[in-house]
Order: structure tokens, then C-alpha cells, then sequence
């Protein structure tokens, strides 16, 4: 959802910058500089000048090698990864093994849209987080405490079906007619 507002415009950018554009490479830069920078410190905790050589860095590699891009994932995704790189590379020179890594393909879109957001985005999603919440509580309680274990806690159907004492095929039917609920209770308010 969030990521088609960071992609857009990106492949036009690109191809500039891949033409020598000096301009184009300032943008990219100026657009991720903060995202990639708060991944790094995410990382490796906040070391001011080591995340500030780090995130220099990323782009310098990404700019090295732009040409192996691929439009068919996120220009931001494609940051992360090479800053996770670095990240583990960092560590590897400081011999500190104290640090374990997710795998960047393990992180969703959520996480990866995180670190672009500006502070006025997340003004925005805290609020339509409560505004969520508020909502929520008009569901039938069996209905929104599958919500909070899917949606909140992050929990798979099977882990779900385990913690309730119920089937597999009952959580699907169940989140299945919370999720109906909630859409109607969404729509009846924007009605």
C-alpha cells in the first residue's frame, strides 16, 4: 500500500541517474537518506559517525551499482539490502558478533515502509491506529481477539488455532467473518 507511494517515479529517476544525472542521483539520495540511515542505527545501535560513514556508504555502493537494479521490487527494499550488507560487514571489521541480524527477506512490506515514513506519516498512522482501535472494540469479543492475535501479536493460523484450542479450517472461517464485520462497521461510518 505505502510502497507504491516510495516506487513511483523511481524507475524515471533511476534511468536518469543511469544516464549520468547528477540531479537524479541527489534526489534518490535526498529521498532515502533518512530511511536507510534509520535502518543502519536500527543495526548497529546509534553510533553517530559510524551510521553517517554507513549510510554514505549504501548510496555510494547503490550508485555503484545501479545498473543491477531490478524495477521489479522497490528501489527501497533494494537500499536495505545492500545496507544490511554493509551493516554485516561493519560488524565483521569490529569483530562484534553481538549483534544477529534478521534476514532482510524475512522483513515484510510493513517493516521496509517504516523506515521511509517521514514523522508526519507516522503522525498520520498513530492516528489512524487509535481510530482502528476505537472501531475494533465494537466487534463481538471472540471476533476481535482473533484480530489482535493475527493482526497484533502476528500470530500464523496454525498458531492461532493452538492458542483458541480450535481447527485450522475455524480460524480461516472466523478471521474470515471478523475481518466481514470490521469492513462493515468501516463502511457504515464513511456512509
Amino acid at each position: 500500500m505505502f510502497i507504491k507511494k516510495y516506487k513511483e517515479g523511481d524507475i524515471d529517476v533511476i534511468k536518469a541517474a543511469l544516464n549520468g544525472n547528477d540531479k537524479a542521483f541527489s534526489l534518490l539520495m535526498e529521498k532515502y537518506y533518512s530511511g536507510v540511515e534509520k535502518f543502519i542505527v536500527h543495526k548497529i545501535g546509534n553510533k553517530n559517525t559510524d551510521v553517517e560513514d554507513l549510510t554514505i556508504e549504501v548510496f555510494s555502493k547503490a550508485f555503484i551499482k545501479l545498473e543491477q537494479y531490478s524495477s521489479d521490487y522497490a528501489f527501497s527494499t533494494w537500499l536495505l539490502k545492500i545496507a544490511n550488507n554493509s551493516c554485516i560487514d561493519y560488524f565483521r571489521k569490529n569483530n562484534n558478533n553481538e549483534i544477529s541480524f534478521q534476514n532482510i527477506n524475512d522483513l515484510n512490506e510493513n517493516d521496509i515502509v517504516d523506515y521511509f515514513l517521514s514523522s508526519e506519516d507516522h503522525i498520520i498512522n498513530e492516528q489512524s491506529s487509535k481510530y482502528l482501535e476505537k472501531e475494533l472494540k465494537q466487534l463481538k469479543p471472540k471476533y476481535l481477539k482473533l484480530i489482535k492475535l493475527r493482526y497484533y501479536n502476528q500470530l500464523s493460523y496454525n498458531e492461532i488455532a493452538d492458542e483458541l484450542g480450535i481447527s485450522l479450517s475455524s480460524v480461516k472461517i472466523q478471521l474470515y467473518r471478523a475481518k466481514k464485520e470490521m469492513s462493515n462497521i468501516l463502511n457504515l461510518k464513511n456512509n
